[in-house]
């Protein structure tokens, strides 16, 4: 499962455009960034939509090329 967060307005950026606006990849369950590097933690996030897909629907292209770095990494 995906957890997804489109960040609409903060305190240190204020209020997104709609073009700004796009679905980001929680880092993970124990800390307050995305994989993009936003901070989504109480002291910055004013308003953000959160959703939960089990599959995709990350639409910002930094989460995306932090995926596809990761994944092209051999083990």
């Amino acid at each position: 499962m995906n957890d997804l967060i489109k960040i609409i307005e903060t305190h240190s950026q204020g209020k997104r455009t709609s073009d700004e606006q796009a679905w980001c990849a929680t880092a993970s369950a124990d800390t307050e960034r995305t994989l993009c590097g936003d901070a989504i933690d109480s002291c910055n996030l004013i308003e953000a939509e959160y959703k939960t897909v089990k599959r995709g629907g990350i639409t910002c292209a930094l989460c995306l090329s932090v995926i596809k770095h990761v994944k092209a990494i051999k083990l």
